[in-house]
């Protein structure tokens, strides 16, 4: 529940602090799975319970990333790598995926916010509050 209410808590904040534009809800939802995974590590570490962690990655972040890369390899004329998409036959994501041949705005937000932290740094996120970023989908 803690991971849940970070993430709309993210909306919350977003909201009040009028950063909501027009056409960029995949920007909204990758930046509250971004705050939503921070909490998950910070809760890790403050009572060594590796659980929101891997409660995070098994329940959002991999269904979500594996969603993406499927649609990405179809896009681009590639066959997806099987052994990266095990497991999400099961997942909500997959179906979404299916019956709309897009993943879900969480899904597309969450794979872009995380590409752009894994290449500029966790400091991206402050840069882009801060419109250092022109941000377009």
């Amino acid at each position: 529940m803690i991971l849940i209410m970070a993430h709309e808590y993210t909306h919350h904040i977003q909201k009040e602090e009028g950063f909501f534009l027009d056409n960029v809800d995949y920007f909204y939802e990758g930046q509250a799975r971004t705050v939503q995974r921070h909490i998950s590590f910070k809760k890790q570490t403050d009572e060594g319970n590796s659980a929101y962690v891997l409660e995070n990655l098994q329940s959002y972040d991999l269904p979500e990333l594996q969603a993406t890369y499927i649609w990405l390899s179809k896009n681009y004329g590639k066959t997806p790598i099987k052994s990266l998409c095990q497991d999400l036959t099961k997942t909500s994501d997959l179906k979404y995926l299916r019956n709309y041949n897009i993943p879900t705005k969480h899904a597309i937000g969450n794979t872009f916010l995380l590409l752009m932290e894994r290449k500029f740094g966790t400091g991206i996120h402050k840069e882009i509050m801060a419109g250092k970023y022109q941000l377009s989908f």
